[in-house]
């Protein structure tokens, strides 16, 4: 076994082989989706290329670094002219009906007749059938 590891060759004989000592440090920090694209914004603004600001983040932030396409869909917006780092917006309807009033209303009538179905809570209270079926199952939790 001795005589099998000696004929090894040397590790520094690889190219691609670095000591531990002399590779660049990474900080292993879990980042928020916002500083990730802060980071990326900040290194456009230097103009660096999308290569060079997804090795910087690789060497830095090593497992958590964002994927090459992330900095490539960020550096285009940030291309577009697009200045916020903050999600935009999502299209669709509040959950205005399950307040307090509401919950309060279905858990009434709940108390005053326990075989009442959800479709019929529903109408009564104005709201949808998921909605009620929500609060119905959740109870008093004010999700």
């Amino acid at each position: 076994m001795v005589e099998c590891l000696a004929s090894w060759p040397e590790m520094s004989q690889f190219p691609y082989y670095k000591p531990r000592e002399l590779r660049s440090p990474a900080i292993f920090v879990k980042m928020e989706k916002v500083q990730y694209r802060s980071a990326i914004k900040y290194l456009f603004l230097k103009h660096m290329s999308l290569v060079e600001i997804h090795q910087d983040m690789a060497t830095t932030l090593a497992e958590d670094a964002p994927s090459s396409a992330t900095v490539k869909r960020w550096l285009a917006e940030f291309k577009r002219g697009r200045k916020s780092v903050a999600d935009d917006l999502r299209s669709g309807r509040l959950r205005t009906s399950t307040t307090d009033e509401n919950i309060d209303l279905v858990l009434d009538m709940v108390m005053d007749d326990r075989r009442i179905s959800t479709r019929v809570v529903a109408v009564r209270a104005g709201i949808s059938q998921e909605r009620a079926d929500h609060i119905l199952r959740n109870g008093s939790l004010r999700c």
